[in-house]
């Protein structure tokens, strides 16, 4: 008796896992079946990782569907199962695929199925119809709903689901652009940071960050090639300096992040005159070469200009660049009391007790 119940319960649980590798393909069973590349190739890539202790591939699914990070799940030929996580949608190269596993991906990508709608519901930034891909641009922001503020978002401006770069929007609707902050900085934390960090992006708080300059590459080639660099001031009877700059267009990496433009225009906010001065700062550095303290591009053979100063910036064989918003230049102007130093922004303060609040770059988006 015990010996039939044995081979009763197996069959129940092989017709089980068979019917369910029979509907995996259908929308609302939540798996469709797809190539998959070299399995260990994302273990290295820190994606994927082995699952210790299944039993089944009903149960490696299930675990996979327990976990939102999780976008699939394989089994190899000795039935490990493997779980693959979000991070994997930003591994590229891949050119063969993994005949070893049985790729499962998760058709509705951390999101859920909304049976009433018959499709996915994508309830984070990502979006298409298995919300498996990341939005063109910050315009996502106003089309999902989204408040007034600031919002950590990643776009993929090509659209190729290939390296998609972290940004900063700000949702400002009733507008006819969406804007995204490149940095902001209040003088107060360190901004000496790699290259790498440089690239893709670092946060120290709501006021002190930088967005990335990969992917403010990217985005300037889709329209967000109006640029504005603000300077805000404590109080509010002090004018915030602005100016303007038309199709400033950023380059990539292998051109090292120079950038030109074709005009500017300085304007200001306030109370008191309408074209307070903020002389033009970013022309002298056109074409210059981004540099950080280990990616010395700066054309000063006696010293590394970005460890000098504590910051990456343009510096065009000049460490003492007027413009420079982020190291030691602000940090002196916030910290010092006399108003004639206040050259290093090519700005005066109207008191010798008003401070800067925070310098600002931020991209206004045509779309």
């Amino acid at each position: 008796m015990e010996f039939k119940l044995i081979i009763f319960v197996f069959i129940v649980s092989a017709l089980i896992e068979q019917s369910f590798c029979n509907n995996v393909a259908l929308r609302s069973s939540n798996f469709v079946k797809e190539p998959v590349c070299d399995v260990q190739a994302r273990v290295a890539e820190g994606c994927s990782y082995i699952v210790p202790n299944t039993r089944s591939l009903t149960e490696c699914l299930m675990l996979c569907l327990s976990n939102i990070d999780c976008i699939g799940a394989s089994l190899d030929t000795s039935d490990v199962c493997y779980h693959h996580n979000i991070i994997c949608l930003n591994v590229t190269g891949c050119t063969t695929v993994d005949t070893n596993h049985r790729y499962f991906a998760r058709y509705c990508v951390r999101s859920h199925w909304d049976y009433a709608n018959q499709s996915c519901s994508c309830d984070n930034d990502l979006y298409g119809p298995r919300c498996n891909s990341y939005p063109k641009h910050c315009r996502v922001l106003l089309d999902k709903n989204y408040g007034l503020g600031y919002y950590w978002l990643y776009v993929d401006p090509d659209e190729d689901g290939q390296n998609p770069a972290r940004v900063k929007c700000i949702n400002v609707p009733k507008t006819s652009y969406h804007a995204v902050d490149i940095f902001r900085n209040n003088g107060v934390f360190n901004f000496n940071k790699t290259w790498l960090e440089y690239r893709e992006g670092f946060e120290h708080d709501e006021d002190n960050y930088w967005s990335g300059l990969r992917g403010w590459n990217e985005l300037s080639k889709i329209g967000c090639t109006r640029t504005v660099f603000a300077i805000y001031f404590n109080y509010p009877t002090t004018t915030n300096r602005f100016r303007r700059y038309s199709n400033l267009l950023l380059s990539d990496e292998n051109d090292k992040f120079t950038f030109t433009f074709s005009s500017s225009q300085r304007s200001a906010k306030g109370t008191l005159s309408p074209w307070s001065a903020f002389g033009e700062c970013l022309e002298p550095i056109q074409n210059v070469p981004f540099s950080t303290w280990d990616r010395d591009n700066d054309g000063v053979a006696e010293e590394n200009c970005a460890a000098r100063n504590g910051n990456g910036w343009w510096f065009n064989g000049n460490c003492d660049n007027p413009c420079n918003a982020l190291g030691w230049g602000f940090n002196y102007l916030n910290s010092k009391e006399s108003y004639e130093l206040m050259s290093i922004l090519q700005i005066r303060l109207d008191s010798l007790f008003e401070k800067v609040s925070y310098t600002q770059i931020y991209l206004e988006c045509f779309y």
